[in-house]
């Protein structure tokens, strides 16, 4: 999945048309998958409802907060999907994006502040094309339990597919849609309610895929699985720390030594497979781990 740790992103600089300014934003970059509405919101000169944070697991994150608009709220959503655009802000995404395979859990991590009795979606749903109509293969969504909760830091998801449909074949399109205001699709929600994303992942049987963000954890490794470049980051630096990885049959194909807290590690020239790793550092507690190579 692209862009599912949302570090890629484009800028829409400012514009004036007749008179009318129009603000600048950052959307995910085009083509990486996901869509949202800023363009639409732009254009009656409000504030995008996606934003780029700072607020983050690293590096960048997505605040979808939803708005007050002459129409009613406006709901700050993220979809895998192509923008369209139109007079109607209803029918201004297709929702959906080609897939194949078929996922064990969707996992990531969220906050969430809602505004005004709000509610939530997290929402992830593989589909099928039967000529006339998408049959659903598989779904796994938050809890209707959870959907209100403040949930005021970042915390993990972990919602498992559920593949109990009357369609058994293998999906060729799965639709996300991450919202802050869940009656968004009739305008309705808390002004100002936010949700924060971030490390967004599908996982089959076997792959870990998310950091841990226990206080004492020393060592993160993202992403997981990993292609071309795996990136590591270290709690602290006291003393260098030798970092190795290791095949599955035991034998050291990778040795780094490690002075900085963060570091993109080369692992272009290592085939696709399950590896292990091992970080030591003098006089500290050995940290081991799983990843897994996607070339």
């Amino acid at each position: 999945m692209e862009n599912d740790e949302f570090i890629d992103w484009i800028k829409f600089s400012e514009v004036v048309i007749s008179g009318v300014s129009y603000p600048e934003f950052w959307e995910p970059r085009p083509g990486n998958f996901w869509t949202t509405s800023n363009q639409g919101t732009r254009t009656i000169s409000f504030a995008p409802t996606c934003l780029r944070t700072e607020d983050a697991i690293d590096n960048t994150a997505v605040l979808l907060r939803s708005a007050t608009f002459p129409f009613g709220i406006a709901a700050g959503s993220l979809v895998s999907g192509t923008y369209l655009g139109g007079t109607d802000p209803a029918k201004a995404i297709k929702s959906g994006r080609p897939w194949t395979g078929k996922p064990e859990r969707f996992v990531g991590y969220y906050k969430y502040l809602p505004k005004n009795g709000d509610y939530c979606i997290i929402d992830a749903i593989l589909t099928k094309w039967n000529g006339s109509s998408s049959d659903t293969i598989g779904r796994a969504q938050i809890p209707a339990s959870d959907v209100s909760k403040t949930v005021s830091t970042y915390t993990k998801f972990d919602f498992p597919f559920n593949y109990n449909y009357a369609n058994k074949g293998e999906p060729d399109s799965i639709r996300i849609v991450f919202t802050a205001s869940g009656n968004g699709i009739n305008f309705k929600g808390g002004n100002g309610t936010e949700l924060y994303l971030d490390h967004i992942k599908l996982l089959y049987p076997g792959e870990t895929g998310l950091p841990e963000l226990e206080e004492n954890n020393l060592l993160r490794i993202f992403p997981n699985p990993a292609s071309h470049t795996v990136f590591i980051r270290l709690k602290e630096i006291k003393k260098e720390v030798e970092f190795s990885i290791y095949n599955s049959a035991g034998s050291l194909v990778l040795s780094e030594t490690i002075v900085d807290s963060f570091n993109p590690i080369d692992i272009s020239n290592l085939s696709s497979g399950l590896y292990f790793y091992r970080a030591t550092q003098k006089g500290l507690k050995e940290i081991q781990g799983k990843i897994l190579i996607e070339q």
